[in-house]
């Protein structure tokens, strides 16, 4: 499922949502980087969302009009990057954060009591699956693990092409080799 517009997801009261920018490994392209990001992870880290309770996953990387797309490969331009979805969320960000510097946006909706240290620390279900499939195949498309480099911003601060993965706790995408890995570990 495809939306460019901010997400209206869910709200705060379904839990906890935000943005959390990631870099790109160094020497991949923008556009393979994408179809990684889309057609690859997305599908692997559904499993591991699903466990931990997550109601809402979107990955949202650079837009690329069709008519820059036409650039891009017509006349190599770059791409068009990641923008702010409002005045008010590039006044909050403009001193800690350049958004040309950044490749995609993950986008979570996590139960209020989740808690990502908490859980790596002493969390059982799901972990093998996370440090075995998760963490190797960021760093296939990242700069490093996620958590190493990423950074959080307000949901619906940050938009771009926004491929949503899990609507309302339901996949919409196709996964069920990855369950079938998640179920083993």
């Amino acid at each position: 499922m495809k939306d460019e517009e901010v997400s209206v997801a869910a709200s705060p009261s379904d839990g906890k949502i935000g943005q959390g920018l990631l870099k790109r490994r160094t020497g991949m392209t923008h556009e393979s980087f994408r179809q990684y990001y889309v057609e690859h992870h997305g599908p692997v880290a559904l499993p591991w969302c699903f466990a931990m309770g997550v109601t809402y996953y979107a990955q949202v990387s650079h837009h690329l009009s069709s008519f820059l797309r036409l650039q891009v490969l017509t006349q190599g331009k770059i791409h068009r990057p990641l923008r702010w979805a409002s005045d008010t969320a590039r006044e909050k960000y403009s001193q800690t954060v350049d958004l040309e510097q950044w490749d995609a946006v993950a986008e979570m909706l996590f139960p209020f009591d989740f808690d990502f240290g908490n859980w790596l620390a002493a969390g059982t279900v799901g972990k093998q699956y996370f440090q075995d499939v998760i963490l190797p195949d960021e760093r296939r498309f990242l700069l490093s693990n996620a958590m190493e480099h990423l950074q959080g911003v307000d949901a619906g601060s940050v938009v771009g092409d926004r491929i949503v993965l899990m609507q309302n706790g339901k996949a919409t995408v196709e996964y069920e080799e990855w369950q079938r890995l998640f179920k083993a570990t």
